[in-house]
């Protein structure tokens, strides 16, 4: 991949394996000095390899029903402006392929699901009921750091909890616990506590970096495979997927996202789904990142 060297490949493998990792721990592990280490994340930062670090949230710890809207519009635009301050999306990505737009949306109940939709224009509706991550190294990096135990358990959010969970999925999923206290002003050690406790029971799926759209070659891509039906086996082999980034599913959708460096690597990473999926597969739809108007906003109020 153009600008990039094996070391840089490395180091993106392990921010996106866990992009907390301090540059010490990254410095032990790429054998390389920490301050090298810090001068090729800001590099890559730089170059927009890596616009931001998101903390992608757990969703299926979250009692709210989660849905993805389509649209083949000519005017994405205005539907961008009319629901972009809606409470419940939660993101807006604007493709190229099959659908130019997709919105994600977070909602409490039937009745505010019913209410939105009256105002959206034709559209296809996918709920999705569960996620999905696997190990995920793009570059196929062996990981030889350990991130956090993360096992998914409900605990009762207050207030504390969700300004941290926010403020990490806004791009700030790398910020200095020292950083975090001074933006919400927490407390240091009640900041310590609590986001130690969020990871340890598992309320983020991956806490990792968000790709640029000026990325020399590495494109992003979600597929959509609709299913005759949908079993425990398949959902297992998807989860063995190094490449997959992070995906979910419902009776008879899977959502998945993935990265590719070239199209070589992508029709490689595509067949390689639809010979999971064979003769159960119905349709697919295949969404390219154009741009991203909204990410990871999440109305966990709602959960309060």
């Amino acid at each position: 991949m153009q600008g990039l060297t094996a070391k840089d490949k490395e180091l993106l493998d392990y921010l996106f394996d866990y992009c907390r990792y301090t540059t010490k721990q990254l410095a032990k592990a790429l054998r390389l000095p920490q301050q090298t280490i810090s001068y090729k994340i800001k590099r890559l930062e730089e170059q927009n390899y890596i616009s931001r670090y998101d903390a992608i949230l757990n969703w299926d710890l979250i009692p709210l029903t989660k849905k993805l809207y389509l649209f083949n519009t000519k005017k994405p635009g205005e539907i961008i402006k009319k629901t972009i301050k809606k409470k419940p999306v939660h993101s807006i990505h604007e493709n190229t392929g099959t659908y130019n737009l997709a919105i994600w949306c977070f909602y409490k109940n039937k009745k505010q699901i019913q209410e939105f939709e009256e105002q959206l224009p034709e559209h296809k509706a996918i709920t999705i009921n569960k996620t999905t991550v696997s190990d995920f190294t793009h570059f196929g990096t062996e990981i030889k750091l350990k991130k956090p135990t993360m096992i998914p358990s409900k605990i009762k959010l207050d207030k504390k909890d969700i300004s941290i969970i926010k403020h990490l999925s806004s791009g700030r999923a790398r910020d200095s616990l020292l950083q975090i206290s001074k933006d919400l002003k927490i407390s240091y050690d009640i900041t310590h506590y609590r986001l130690k406790r969020l990871i340890r029971n598992g309320y983020f799926s991956r806490l990792m970096p968000q790709t640029g759209k000026k990325l020399g070659g590495l494109r992003v891509t979600q597929a959509i495979f609709e299913l005759k039906q949908l079993n425990e086996s398949t959902i297992k082999k998807i989860k063995s997927l190094a490449f997959m980034a992070m995906g979910g599913y419902s009776e008879k959708f899977v959502y998945l996202h993935f990265m590719s460096e070239n199209h070589e690597d992508y029709l490689t990473k595509l067949d390689a789904l639809h010979e999971i999926f064979k003769e159960n597969l119905e349709s697919t739809e295949i969404l390219h990142w154009k741009e991203l108007h909204l990410a990871n906003r999440y109305p966990l109020e709602y959960a309060l």
